[in-house]
């Protein structure tokens, strides 16, 4: 997927019924200038999985135009190394460089995720056994950078989910989990958390609202999940297996409008159900930064008159705003930003947070950097 469109110049205009309140801090993210990355002809076509390599003081990203894992220096902006994995695998569906020597890919045929390392060797594989997880719908796994790939323990964590259908059959949020877990030591996988109560008993109508994301707190030992529909997130203690359910509410908006269907699996076309993606909220990625430990909750507002007919492009009209909370989940405040952002191109480094800029630009990818605001002292 080609990320170069024009960047929106109209002005933030916020439609919030409630009254603002005065400690409110809207400006507790700046904008500190820009990341350039230089691309070529093959590596302008984006994926959704991108790390930051912090031991390399590197980037990685895979694309799936040629099946490769390129890297670029952060310093510099310039591609350094490719990692083909194409000839590897059959039937590649998804790839996450954990790092060099740690690069997972899922493939969907084969049901089974694969750890290599840059030298083309296999360091373990595993099938996926969904047992009574399967029931009528498909438990995938999925390896990007709103849903990354953890390590903690000894053990891997993968985020997955299935489709928004059945819910006279998936009764229990256990039976449609959110995590998975592969422990080396004994070949073994399980499968942890599931989501709201309201997502089990609903089908909704359109599938955007699918998908959860993650992160994860290495000093905690938390899994964090938010969902596109759901003011609350998830909080697993990898320790305990404790879970919680936390707010981080915009302060934009107080619910999210969703186009609930009945007990069958008929979803609305996928022309309405793209409209009412636009139109409404949603929470779409959740990033827990190491370096200043808060997290960062990104939310798109709706467009009140969303244009089908540039629908490559529809989703880039939606305004965006970034909450931030300490590791307690205390909310510091929310900063509006301009549309014209990708949020799933989204990684953060000593310098800050980096989100994708889209510009007309198809040679270089354009990052900028937001940093926290220093008249805040966490």
């Amino acid at each position: 997927m080609l990320l170069v469109f024009a960047a929106s110049s109209c002005q933030w205009k916020s439609k919030a019924k409630q009254k603002q309140p005065d400690d409110f801090h809207q400006d507790i993210l700046l904008m500190k200038g820009e990341k350039n990355f230089y691309l070529d002809d093959e590596t302008s076509n984006w994926s959704l999985s991108l790390h930051y390599l912090e031991k390399d003081s590197a980037l990685a990203f895979y694309t799936d135009y040629n099946k490769t894992v390129n890297v670029f220096d952060y310093r510099t902006g310039h591609l350094t190394d490719k990692v083909d994995v194409g000839d590897r695998v059959k039937n590649v569906h998804e790839v996450f460089a954990y790092n060099l020597d740690s690069i997972f890919i899922y493939s969907f045929a084969q049901t089974t995720i694969f750890l290599e390392r840059k030298d083309g060797s296999t360091v373990w594989k595993f099938p996926i056994d969904m047992g009574d997880y399967l029931k009528t719908f498909t438990l995938m796994p999925y390896l990007s950078t709103m849903r990354p790939v953890i390590y903690y323990k000894q053990n891997w964590y993968f985020m997955c989910s299935g489709l928004g259908e059945y819910p006279d059959i998936v009764t229990k949020r256990e039976e449609r989990p959110t995590w998975m877990c592969y422990h080396p030591a004994n070949k073994k996988v399980s499968f942890l958390s599931g989501f709201p109560e309201f997502y089990i008993h609903n089908n909704m109508g359109t599938y955007q609202y699918w998908r959860p994301s993650g992160t994860f707190n290495p000093s905690r030992g938390e899994l964090v999940t938010s969902f596109k529909a759901s003011n609350q997130v998830n909080v697993l203690n990898l320790d305990n297996q404790e879970e919680r359910w936390v707010s981080l509410k915009s302060h934009y908006f107080d619910t999210i409008p969703l186009p609930f269907k009945g007990k069958d699996r008929d979803y609305e076309s996928q022309q309405e159900s793209y409209y009412h993606y636009l139109k409404y909220p949603s929470y779409e990625g959740i990033f827990y930064d190491k370096y200043r430990h808060v997290y960062y909750r990104f939310i798109l507002h709706g467009v009140e008159k969303p244009d089908l007919t540039k629908r490559a492009k529809a989703y880039f009209d939606k305004k965006m705003s970034i909450l931030v909370a300490d590791e307690d989940f205390n909310i510091l405040g929310e900063t509006p930003v301009y549309s014209g952002y990708y949020v799933p191109v989204t990684f953060v480094t000593p310098e800050g947070l980096h989100v994708l800029k889209l510009t007309n630009d198809e040679n270089v990818a354009t990052f900028t950097v937001f940093q926290l605001n220093p008249k805040y002292r966490l």
